[in-house]
């Protein structure tokens, strides 16, 4: 939490940066300081008021063939409620979606961490597996094949632990 920079009294609650010649500045002002600096600030966030900002073809959006098929969302109807209808609509919305995404994410194809997690929940289905195939060598009192089962586990939970 930031108290204000000028009063020093009062939690900031206004927060600008400031970036100029890839040098960084910030400054944290409480609601009536930055009032009286006339920094202009909005309470009231509307995330379809900035969806509608962030599309290029507002006047596209009055084509009739810009309807979801699956679930009959109008393009103006996401719009305003900011909200998609169903998953088809990413099809349906392509050509208007596309150029938002971009400029909100930088990228139309997610990079996130599911292809790191889906490896290793590969992994763990593995040892699963070899855990069964160990218990089942034990009951048929192959303890020799169950011995290698289990330092082959050991082995992959520790590369497990090494890549975390």
């Amino acid at each position: 939490m930031f108290i204000c920079e000028i009063c020093k009294k009062r939690p900031a609650t206004v927060h600008l940066t400031d970036i100029h010649n890839n040098e960084k500045k910030e400054l944290h002002l409480c609601q009536d300081c930055a009032e009286k600096k006339g920094i202009a600030f909005h309470t009231n966030f509307s995330l379809p008021d900035m969806l509608a900002g962030l599309s290029k073809k507002k006047s596209a959006a009055s084509d009739s063939s810009l309807d979801c098929p699956e679930c009959g969302l109008s393009y103006n109807e996401f719009q305003a409620r900011g909200r998609l209808g169903c998953p088809h609509d990413y099809q349906a919305f392509h050509e208007e979606l596309m150029p938002m995404i971009e400029r909100i994410h930088g990228k139309t194809q997610h990079v996130g961490k599911s292809i790191a997690a889906n490896k290793a929940s590969a992994r763990q289905k593995e040892i699963l597996n070899l855990q069964r195939k160990m218990r089942a060598a034990v009951e048929r009192e192959a303890y020799e094949e169950a011995a290698e089962l289990r330092d082959t586990i050991n082995r992959m939970k520790q590369r497990l632990d090494d890549e975390d």
